[in-house]
């Protein structure tokens, strides 16, 4: 699998303002929060699939789990995704995996679906209060 491929199929969708509005009515949310310490300086927030989580958490990535969604808290900006040294380090690692399933990219595409109608009822929670 490239990084191309990774990034169009496994990260779904910058959630900056998503997980801004959470943080400001959830403060149980920084729980959540894995990988993170006091030299983490998260710039982005990106929706990511229930696997992505697990490969990115495994390399000292930022991972937010909650509302059963998972969000990676990239610590750069300003360069295609494709070029972070984590994603390419996952593309090399999973070069060996050659047989991907259109299974894995039918229920990512599910778990999008998921996520959409989670954050759209959060959201409409959040702005009823």
């Amino acid at each position: 699998m490239t990084a191309q491929q990774i990034v169009k199929d496994l990260i779904l969708d910058n959630q900056n303002l998503v997980i801004e509005e959470l943080m400001k009515h959830d403060d149980s949310i920084w729980d959540s929060l894995q990988n993170f310490n006091e030299n983490s300086e998260v710039l982005e927030w990106w929706l990511i699939t229930p696997y992505m989580a697990d490969m990115l958490k495994n390399n000292g990535e930022v991972i937010l789990a909650a509302y059963d969604c998972y969000w990676w808290g990239r610590q750069t900006s300003g360069q295609g995704l494709t070029m972070d040294w984590v994603i390419q380090k996952i593309a090399e690692d999973m070069s060996m995996w050659r047989n991907y399933q259109g299974t894995e990219k039918q229920r990512n595409i599910r778990f999008s679906f998921q996520i959409n109608w989670r954050l759209n009822w959060i959201f409409h929670l959040s702005t009823t209060n």
